[in-house]
Formats: structure tokens, sequence, C-alpha cells
């Protein structure tokens, strides 16, 4: 038996130890947790719903990642904000609707921990031949015989998500990181003027503790041969110094 941290799992998305990491939260506590994000399609409470196995829609799951992006905050996407006749006079008007899913304490950990996918995880390409050199999180996805690829990723500025396939199902022979993450790489890299190449502020309620990597408890520097800087809720700090 292995074990393996959550920001390693999420940055390579190692799927054996996200299911038992679902299992053990509870499908229908995930289940539960998904709905606050109103989804328009349906999520249920198998194993594989770790994995991606339900179908969602490109637009609703970017607004999904934005609560992240946004301290916690789910937005209502627009696609239209007012109409005016020719004089400029407005004839309707849309007011963007916002509600609070998460806490900014618990925000934060979910954009520290997507970081990891692009320093260190299946999006680490961004930078190595994207060129992209400014923080950015974010998470690939690939379907099961190829079918989807995936990439949504961002900033405090700016969130972006990008879907490759066919409409119909075909396999496109590509993964989210060959096929959509050059896409949004693209895209970011020709908007410089939306990029301030700032990251999050730690925000009240987080705590960041050197850990060892092996038993992520805090660190001896003289004794633990990988300690690594890591983020807690304050409710969560460990207590104890490496075994």
């Amino acid at each position: 038996e292995e074990r393996v941290s959550v920001r390693k799992t999420l940055a390579k998305s190692l799927n054996l130890a996200t299911v038992d990491l679902a299992t053990q939260v509870g499908l229908s506590r995930i289940v539960s947790t998904a709905k606050t994000f109103q989804f328009s399609t349906p999520v249920k409470p198998y194993p594989s719903l770790a994995l991606g196995a339900f179908e969602t829609i490109p637009l609703e799951l970017a607004r999904a990642y934005c609560a992240f992006a946004a301290d916690g905050v789910l937005p209502h996407p627009l696609s239209l904000k007012e109409v005016a006749d020719e004089k400029g006079q407005v004839l309707e008007r849309r007011h963007m609707t916002i509600k609070r899913v998460t806490s900014l304490a618990k925000a934060f950990i979910m954009n520290s921990l997507l970081r990891s996918v692009v320093t260190e995880g299946t999006a680490r390409s961004l930078s190595d031949r994207g060129g992209v050199t400014f923080p950015v999180a974010g998470k690939t996805g690939t379907t099961n015989e190829f079918r989807d690829a995936w990439f949504v990723g961002y900033t405090p500025d700016i969130l972006a998500l990008v879907w490759v396939g066919f409409d119909n199902g075909d396999s496109i022979c590509l993964s989210g990181t060959q096929a959509a993450l050059p896409i949004w790489a693209d895209l970011v890299n020709t908007i410089p003027e939306y990029i301030s190449g700032n990251w999050f502020k730690i925000p009240p309620g987080v705590v960041k503790r050197i850990v060892c990597s092996e038993s992520g408890q805090i660190a001896l520097p003289d004794f633990c041969p990988e300690p690594r800087e890591e983020f807690f809720l304050a409710e969560n700090v460990p207590q104890d110094f490496c075994s």
C-alpha cells in the first residue's frame, strides 16, 4: 500500500487514489456538494463519479471553476448584459447574480492544489512548451477512448475552458494535455493585457506549514529528506512532528 498526498493525486490524475479518497469522503456527500454548483446534468453517487464519468456542459464546468477563482463565489454567466436603441436608451438589462458555494479559505486551497497540476502535473507543458510564464491553476481531462479532451485554466484575472471533441462522440485520439492545453496557451498568449501575473493572497483561515512529503506531519529539517510547503485550513493543521 502506497501513501500519496491529495496534491500529488490531483496533479498527476492518479485514478486509484482519487476513487479511494471519494469513497472515504462519501459519494453522497460529494453529490450533495456538486449540486450546489448547479450543474443541469445529473450526477449520481457511483465510484466513477470521482473520475468525471458524468457528462457536463462546458459553460457550466467553466462556471464551477470560477467559484474557486472568485474566492468561493459562483457567478451566473451572461451572454447578453443589455439591449439599447439607436439613441443609447437601455431597453432591457440583465444583472449578474452570484452565490457563495464555498469559503474563501477552501477556495484558496483549491487554487493552490490546482496550481500544482501546472507546475508538476499533467499540465506541466503549459510552461515547458506553451510559453506561459505567469502563475496558473488548471486541470486537464481525458475521457475513455479519447472521446473528449479538456483543459480549464485560470488566474486571479481570467478563466477559460477548452473542450475538444466531435459531436458524434468519435475518438480524437488525443488527451486533454495534447489537444486542449495548447489551444488554451495560444489564447492567453494573445491577450497579455488581461494577465497581471499576480497570484491569490493567503486569506484568513489558511495556515502554511513545512511538512514531510512522506508522513504529512511537521517536517524535521535534519531528518526528513523531502520537506515541502503545504497549506491547511486552520482547523486541520498537523500538530505532530514527523515520526
